[in-house]
């Protein structure tokens, strides 16, 4: 591929040809049913995305081809796949206003010729997915009430601890190539949070006492049960690795890096005691279950920026 076509940079025509696409593949975006108008999705399953790809690789490479695609103020452009797919996107003109972001959740290479960011800094971001919260404890069972002469009112039952929530996942890698930035972006790197623990289940009930036909007088009541544990947060993921390579930068245009560690999820709560059982007297209020603790932070990734 050696001539000029159209607008297109000698590098970006370069690039196109190391991945075997030609030019006149790039075709405008044609998006299909949107559930959420504000976030658009590059999924490697195609009828999980919002614009089909070009052609889907035998080794598992989504192949997105296009000659513009314009981000609004705060859109999210989400690349996404559900086992850790590739995806190739091949981008002319990329247009990203202030407050939108290209959130990358796959392993991705972004080849952009021109890359125009408008009224402020735009978002390039490496992203894992946030663990899901553990599920909550049971409740402890009711105590029994006393059913004879001088029966006191059962304990509760302990409740039951929570689960811990799941690990953030990991941030995966990707390759940036722009062959002209225009404006100020930011390239920032985190991962999965943790997710945070389940609440432990509550104890159950103290029994009540039992109660003289004759004199209304009660037994003791049971006490209540001890709540169960919180759940340990999850351990935040680690963050991955971004490559950028840039060829040229435009008057007044620049860029600069972050490095985000994700956070762990807070502990569950732990369970609240039981009630007492009604008696005479009325029996211990149950004990509250102990909190979880918080899980990790994940490690830093690593954001490199070379100007060729």
């Amino acid at each position: 591929m050696t001539a000029l076509k159209g607008s297109a940079s000698a590098y970006f025509l370069r690039q196109l040809d190391y991945y075997g696409v030609e030019h006149g593949q790039l075709a405008p975006p044609a998006p299909r049913a949107q559930a959420d108008p504000d976030s658009l999705v590059l999924a490697w399953e195609a009828p999980l995305s919002d614009l089909a790809p070009l052609r889907v690789e035998r080794n598992h490479i989504a192949v997105f081809a296009l000659r513009e695609l314009t981000l609004a103020p705060g859109q999210q452009l989400r690349v996404q796949g559900p086992w850790q797919e590739r995806a190739l996107l091949l981008i002319e003109t990329l247009t990203l206003a202030a407050g939108a972001r290209l959130t990358l959740a796959m392993p991705t290479e972004l080849v952009v010729d021109n890359c125009l960011c408008q009224d402020g800094e735009a978002h390039f971001l490496l992203a894992g997915q946030a663990g899901a919260r553990g599920l909550d404890g049971v409740p402890g069972t009711d105590g029994a009430a006393g059913d004879g002469p001088g029966q006191q009112g059962g304990a509760g039952g302990y409740g039951g601890n929570a689960n811990a929530g799941s690990n953030g996942s990991d941030s995966s890698s990707a390759r940036i190539t722009i062959a002209c930035l225009h404006g100020n972006a930011l390239f920032e790197i985190t991962a999965g949070a943790g997710g945070e623990g389940g609440e432990g289940g509550r104890g159950g009930r103290g029994g009540q006492g039992w109660m003289d036909p004759a004199t209304k007088k009660m037994t003791v009541g049971g006490r209540g049960g001890t709540g169960g544990a919180g759940g340990q947060g999850g351990a935040g993921g680690n963050g991955g690795q971004m490559q950028v390579w840039i060829a040229a930068l435009a008057p007044g245009a620049g860029y600069s890096t972050v490095l985000t560690a994700a956070r762990g999820g807070a502990g569950g709560a732990g369970g609240r005691g039981g009630i007492p059982g009604l008696g005479h007297p009325d029996g211990a209020l149950g004990l509250r279950g102990m909190d979880g603790s918080a899980g990790a932070d994940g490690a830093l990734g690593r954001v490199e920026v070379h100007l060729v």
